[in-house]
């Protein structure tokens, strides 16, 4: 990097001029990273400037020039703040560069200059304050009470009569713009989290108000905001401090209006009561009548509501008058009502909640909100388990949208959830009859332009369960059916097909849903689905069914553990059969080897080591064998039964026990080519026992 320091002035001067030149001219077409490179720089030329020095000849040569870059970035960043072209950090920065340059000028110390020290050095910190860099304000800061240090010099140095002259500040122009120095000292040192010298400087100018009234409205909201953070960052102790400073100042200088100062006592109260309730209850009560009697507002009157409700003991009738006060303030908005109200709720008050329902339905009975309070309504009755109730407020809530009142779609989006919610619950406790009606309410308040929904395909899948559950079959088979139209894609919708095609024992249509739901690949819930499918057949003694589901269970699972306990149930109930029947030796065949397959895939994917998955490999090597064993009037069957044994037994641990069993499969697939080639003639078996012998 340069070394600023062992360069001349002038050529230091040069330097802030191209670069105050770059920010003038082209801050559109730089990026911010640019910008900011283009100022630290800058910052770095004006620390290596000396002061100027009128006395020196190059001094003098350069001094308009320091000027004229204040002027023009002091320029730029007010006509950019009124365009809006820059960003308030970029403002900012060309304030603060302004700023650090008209410190740089010489000359002797008169009113004039250090009267626009002082402005420029404010203006910069406000700036920085403004854009949330509370550290580069209090350096500007300091440069400001600087320059009216050295202004106040001036007024009380009478010695030098040339000098009196230049004074054209009077004290009190100083002493206003130091009070303001102290209050944005206060601002940053709280933006810096320095809260201690925030109230020192706090308290400072408050000291000053008595000569300025006129400033304890911006202190006063100076104070409201810092309680705010505050409060907002659930420091309460901290937050009632700083609130307690914004009423006492606007109280002491009557500055502020009474609904600001309502606005305080509010959140002063609020902090009260989250702070400690039992503590500072009355404190609380006393600051929230306060605020009412300054400036009724419902806010405050809710704030009543929540204290009262707060006390250990409250009397009824007080409670209800506050209620009453809160709804009925000219000002209150629906939602505030509702919160109102919910604030009853969540103390078990149900009286005030009914009373204080009907009162805002009164209200707002001709209104759009009107909605948001039946909902609300219906919401707490559900809750509160008050289903006849309810049910009575859902019919009327249906007959009013069916009269054409337009309801706004989250109100419908909300009811449905609520209904649905209330089916839901009804269901798990094996109220299907309820559920249904639950469900058919939810029904009634589509208007018919959700044909094709996913939602209708859903509602009308659950009221299928609740038939099937009561044993309503032929309602559950039109259920379904609607589904079906709404959703056609639908796993669950298949599925439910083919549970009524069980439970009617129709086995095409069962086969016909079966293979509707292993075309649903898209649907995640497929494979589970497919698995619950060969259980149910299991269960209802469909074997043929069962069958079916596993292998399409096989075919489509992407689970491999579920794959496996699907092939271990088809092979169990092939053994079975085979045991009553003639058996289906290339099912069986077929199924073995599927499982080698994946079981193979595994292994190559690095699994070999698992558990579980040598415990697979066993079970299916054991099958294999004892095929091959219950084969040897079959030597086909003998040669592929124990060739597969053989590959199993590969993918398992090279132990003493495994090796010797491969040998085995080996001699008796070799033993099975040479008959098969002696019976046969057969060049193929020749070939087949050449693979075998050499495997």
């Amino acid at each position: 990097m340069m070394d600023y320091g062992d360069t001349s002035i002038l050529s230091t001067v040069s330097q802030i001029q191209a670069l105050t030149k770059e920010l003038v001219k082209a801050k559109e077409e730089l990026d911010k990273e640019r910008f900011s490179h283009v100022v630290n720089k800058l910052l770095q030329l004006i620390e290596t400037l000396p002061a100027v020095d009128l006395s020196l000849v190059e001094h003098r040569a350069v001094e308009p020039l320091v000027q004229s870059c204040a002027v023009n970035l002091w320029n730029e960043a007010v006509t950019s703040k009124n365009e809006g072209t820059v960003l308030v950090d970029q403002t900012a920065a060309l304030r603060h560069l302004a700023c650090k340059l008209l410190f740089r000028e010489g000359g002797p110390i008169v009113a004039e200059k250090c009267k626009k020290q002082a402005m420029v050095a404010l203006k910069s910190a406000r700036a920085w304050l403004d854009c949330g860099n509370p550290s580069m304000a209090e350096e500007t800061l300091g440069l400001s009470e600087k320059a009216l240090g050295k202004l106040l010099a001036l007024l009380v140095d009478s010695s030098n009569e040339s000098d009196k002259a230049d004074v054209s500040y009077d004290k009190s122009c100083i002493e206003k713009d130091m009070l303001k120095v102290l209050a944005y000292k206060a601002e940053s040192a709280f933006g810096q989290q320095q809260f201690e010298n925030a109230s020192r400087h706090l308290q400072a100018s408050r000291e000053m108000l008595v000569k300025f009234p006129e400033e304890a409205a911006y202190l006063s909201m100076l104070s409201y905001n810092c309680g705010v953070e505050r409060y907002n960052g659930g420091r309460l102790q901290e937050a009632v401090y700083w609130l307690r400073q914004s009423y006492e100042i606007g109280k002491e200088q009557h500055a502020v209006s009474a609904r600001h100062q309502a606005r305080t006592l509010r959140l002063l109260s609020s902090a009260y009561i989250d702070w400690d309730p039992e503590k500072y209850h009355d404190l609380a009560a006393n600051t929230v009548a306060l605020a009412n009697a300054d400036c009724s507002h419902p806010a405050g009157l809710y704030l009543k509501l929540r204290i009262l409700l707060c006390a250990a003991e409250d009397d009824e009738t007080t409670t209800q008058a506050a209620l009453r006060d809160c709804l009925h303030h000219p000002e209150l908005t629906a939602e505030l009502g509702l919160t109102a109200i919910d604030l009853c709720v969540k103390n078990s008050r149900h009286n005030l909640v009914m009373s204080g329902l009907r009162q805002l339905m009164e209200r707002f009975e001709e209104k759009t909100e009107a909605d948001s309070i039946r909902l609300f309504h219906l919401k707490y009755l559900l809750h509160s388990c008050h289903l006849a109730e309810a049910e009575t407020l859902v019919n009327q809530i249906i007959e009013r949208r069916s009269t054409r009142h337009r309801f706004a779609d989250s109100i419908v989006k909300q009811l449905q959830s609520l209904l649905w919610e209330q089916a839901s619950s009804s269901f798990e406790v094996k109220q299907y009859e309820e559920c249904l009606r639950w469900y058919s309410y939810a029904l009634r308040l589509f208007d018919g332009s959700e044909n094709g929904s996913e939602d209708l395909g859903k509602l009308f899948r659950n009221r299928c369960a609740c038939f099937c559950a009561l044993k309503q079959l032929d309602q559950a088979k039109q259920a379904v059916e609607q589904a079906k139209k709404h959703d056609p894609l639908n796993a669950y919708t298949c599925y439910m097909q083919f549970k009524i095609a069980i439970l009617q024992e129709n086995v095409v249509y069962a086969l016909q849903a079966l293979e509707d739901l292993c075309l649903c690949k898209n649907d995640n819930d497929m494979q589970d689905l497919i698995s619950l499918a060969a259980q149910l057949a299991f269960e209802t003694n469909s074997k043929d069914v069962a069958l079916t589901a596993l292998e399409g269970l096989v075919v489509h699972s992407t689970k491999p553990q579920q794959i496996f306990i699907a092939l271990r149930c088809l092979l169990r109930l092939r053994l079975a059969v085979q045991a009553q029947t003639r058996p289906d030796v290339d099912k069986i065949l077929s199924y073995l080897e599927t499982a080698h397959a994946h079981l193979r895939k595994r292994c190559l994917e690095g699994e070999g080591g698992d558990a579980y998955l040598r415990s697979e490999i066993d079970w299916f090597t054991k099958v294999a064998w004892n095929m091959g064993l219950q084969s040897e009037s079959d030597e086909l069957q003998l040669l592929q039964f124990f060739t597969l044994c053989r590959e199993l037994s590969s993918l398992s641990s090279p132990d003493t026990k495994n090796l010797l069993r491969q040998k085995t499969c080996l001699i008796v697939s070799s033993a099975a080519c040479l008959q098969i080639a002696k019976e046969t003639n057969s060049p193929e078996a020749r070939v087949f026992f050449n693979i075998t012998l050499f495997a």
